[in-house]
């Protein structure tokens, strides 16, 4: 079964994901630039009027028939760039009962927001990460993008034993141009809060906008287990030790008071340098979060504006 999920693209389908922060022109959803030289002019397809966009673009004319803002759009032309960064690091695989593990909730949402991003005519690329970069596909503005994503996706199975943030996203600086929109999909664990915050903070220190979309699993949010007695545990990325010897009541306990400590100085930290975080949970569908979380952000924009 392909990740590529219609339930997905049916309810994200007329929203947009438009930079917020914009230091230059190339960047601003209100203004499409070429994507390369040479391109053409040539009438392609109309898309919605969304917050941030030049009213002069408005086709006053569809308006009168359908009552709706649209734009008209051009071959060649780019409103923005999105890279969408995906954690590919063996924790990913992790599964609670009756839900899908993170790595398929993460590619059903990556793929619907590549989707989204061609539809509204802004070039997407798709980077895979562990310890360092694994996968990269370089952004363009086409289907293609879409359809190479769909395959390695589909295929993957080369899973990294630990996530190295740092090492990632200065390999994932290297591969960006100027000021681009970076999606990070992630669980953000396997390092500590204060690595794993500095290397997002790297990557907005360059320039680009960063959102960081926490992917979680709610039994590892909160250990829900109803046990006692002693237990074996093992981490699930290599480099964080041996197996411990552990009484369950008083470890729940303590784990869940560091999981929420450990939540909050991260988003805190975030939040100081304009990295927008959201949480998503794989108990509810991906593209009913994605929706929401769109929505929520066009609001906010419309506010910002």
């Amino acid at each position: 079964m392909s990740y590529l999920d219609p339930e997905v693209i049916s309810r994200i389908e007329g929203l947009r994901l438009i930079p917020r922060f914009a230091e230059k022109s190339t960047m601003l959803g209100s203004q499409i630039t070429p994507f390369k030289k040479g391109s053409s002019t040539e009438f392609v397809d109309y898309r919605l009027y969304t917050p941030g966009d030049d009213p002069r673009r408005v086709d006053w004319k569809v308006y009168g028939r359908k009552d709706r803002f649209y734009l008209r759009s051009y071959e060649g032309e780019c409103n923005a760039t999105l890279w969408v960064v995906l954690d590919a690091s063996r924790s990913m695989n992790f599964r609670g009962p009756g839900r899908d593990d993170k790595w398929s909730f993460s590619c059903r949402a990556a793929l619907g927001l590549i989707y989204l991003a061609l539809k509204n005519r802004d070039a997407c690329g798709l980077a895979l990460f562990a310890d360092g970069l694994s996968e990269v596909i370089a952004p363009r503005l086409s289907w293609d993008v879409l359809s190479r994503a769909v395959s390695l996706l589909d295929g993957f199975s080369g899973f990294g034993d630990k996530t190295d943030y740092q090492k990632s996203f200065e390999q994932l600086t290297g591969e960006l141009g100027r000021s681009q929109l970076v999606v990070v999909m992630s669980d953000f664990l396997g390092d500590s809060v204060a690595a794993t915050a500095a290397a997002l903070e790297g990557l907005s220190l360059a320039r680009h906008e960063v959102i960081a979309l926490r992917i979680i699993d709610p039994s590892e949010q909160d250990l829900s287990l109803d046990f006692s007695g002693m237990a074996l545990v093992s981490p699930i990325e290599r480099g964080q030790g041996g197996p411990l010897e552990i009484e369950l009541s008083e470890f729940v306990q303590e784990y869940r008071r560091s999981w929420q400590q450990e939540e909050s100085l991260l988003a805190d930290r975030l939040a100081r340098r304009s990295i927008e975080y959201c949480v998503f949970s794989t108990s509810a569908a991906p593209g009913e979060l994605l929706a929401d979380y769109l929505n929520r952000r066009s609001l906010s924009l419309k506010t910002f504006g």
